[in-house]
C-alpha cells in the first residue's frame, strides 16, 4: 500500500529565504530553468512543496503568467517519480523553480515543448540527489 504524498505550494517567505540561503541549486542543460531545493527529513509525513518565481525583468505579466502555468503543468505531469522516492524515506522536499536564460526577448511565443524537457531533466537531477542521500 502506497502512502499519499502531499504536494503543496510553498508560501512562507521565511521558508523561501531558507531555501535560497542553505539550499542547493540545479540548472537544466539548456539553461532555461533553474531550481533551488532543500531536502529535509520529516517526522510525520512525506511532502513536496514548490513555487514558481519569475522576475518581472524576464517579460510582460502576460508572458510571465503563461510561463508559470506551463511550468506548473510540467511539474504536475513529472512529479510522480519524485513522490515515489520521497515516500520511502519520509522526506520533505522544498523547491523553487525560476527562469535562467528563458525570457521574453529570447522566446516570444513559449509552448510546453520549450519547458517540459527542462523540468523533466531537473526532476531527474533531484531523483539522483535523493537516491544518493538514501544510500548514506
Amino acid at each position: 500500500m502506497s502512502t499519499i504524498i502531499r504536494v503543496d505550494k510553498l508560501k512562507s517567505e521565511s521558508e523561501i529565504e531558507k531555501i535560497f540561503r542553505i539550499g542547493k541549486t540545479g540548472i537544466s542543460s539548456d539553461k532555461k530553468l533553474r531550481i533551488n531545493y532543500y531536502l529535509l527529513n520529516s517526522k510525520d509525513q512525506a511532502r513536496v512543496k514548490y513555487t514558481v518565481a519569475i522576475s518581472s525583468k524576464n517579460g510582460s505579466s502576460v508572458w510571465r503568467n503563461r510561463v508559470k502555468r506551463l511550468i506548473r503543468e510540467a511539474i504536475r505531469v513529472e512529479i510522480e517519480i519524485i513522490k515515489e522516492l520521497i515516500s520511502a524515506e519520509k522526506l520533505t522536499l522544498s523547491i523553487i523553480f525560476s527562469t535562467g536564460a528563458l525570457n521574453q526577448s529570447n522566446y516570444k511565443q513559449i509552448i510546453m515543448s520549450d519547458i517540459k524537457p527542462a523540468v523533466a531533466e531537473l526532476f531527474q537531477t533531484l531523483c539522483n540527489v535523493i537516491k544518493k542521500q538514501n544510500q548514506k
